[in-house]
């Protein structure tokens, strides 16, 4: 193969994952698909992303689900927010935390509107 015909592949690649990115997001945010509990972990490293209403708390939590460790420092909202963090444990007593994502939620949809995976 030439490489230009590489490249070309690579940047339509890389732009039909950038669309996809966007889409995936654009669909979470208006709740048309749920948003996925992730909490994966190699090593010291885990990636933890899930539903809350205190967007600046690391670990799932709210007055839906409490939380002993964020609830007295946390400001809860009364919209509820996708959050994806990376913890890094870098020794035994130090932990560095980064928000990767968050995204503000539509509010929940009526009952009784249409489903699209249980097409109920």
């Amino acid at each position: 193969m030439r490489p230009q015909w590489i490249i070309g592949i690579m940047a339509a690649s890389l732009a039909f994952l950038l669309m996809g990115s966007v889409v995936g997001v654009a669909a979470i945010q208006r709740r048309t698909i749920t948003a996925p509990y992730v909490n994966w972990s190699v090593g010291s490293i885990s990636l933890q992303g899930f539903i809350t209403d205190t967007p600046h708390c690391r670990e799932a939590g709210g007055r839906t689900v409490p939380n002993q460790r964020c609830m007295n420092g946390s400001l809860y909202s009364p919209m509820e927010y996708y959050a994806v963090w990376l913890v890094v444990r870098e020794s035994k007593y130090r932990i560095r935390e980064n928000r990767l994502l968050l995204i503000r939620l539509d509010e929940s949809p009526p009952v009784g509107t249409f489903n699209n995976w249980t097409g109920q």
